[in-house]
């Protein structure tokens, strides 16, 4: 019975851990998780996003996150400061591209952020 307990949990971290690849990078719009979710699928709302939308009080602590049409993948704490700060700098009105390098997860929409960078020509 013990045998069969470990083995079930050892199976239950592996199927666990495969949801998790290595480090990946992705080009996207960097945006709020508010207006991420509802219109990572539209891709004209995507590129029409506003820097100044981004940064209102409820957008800004909702977090943010990188959509890659049409998938919208939300930051962790640190990708969230990350972003928070290269948009605070960002001279761009709207449609922030940006070069993330993390540990993507597309079953659960998430990544844990490495590295945030404006793409090339931002």
């Amino acid at each position: 019975m013990q045998n069969l307990l470990n083995f079930l949990l050892i199976f239950s971290l592996i199927c666990t851990a495969s949801a998790w690849a290595e480090d990946e990078t992705k080009v996207g719009v960097l945006i709020d998780t508010l207006c991420g979710e509802t219109s990572a699928h539209n891709p004209e709302k995507v590129e029409d996003h506003t820097v100044s939308c981004s940064l209102i009080q409820n957008c800004k602590l909702s977090g943010f996150g990188l959509v890659v049409d049409p998938i919208f993948f939300k930051f962790d704490a640190r990708g969230d400061e990350m972003a928070l700060t290269l948009l605070k700098k960002s001279l761009k009105r709207q449609n922030v591209k940006v070069k993330v390098t993390g540990i993507f997860n597309p079953q659960e929409g998430i990544v844990l952020v490495d590295r945030l960078v404006p793409s090339e020509g931002e």
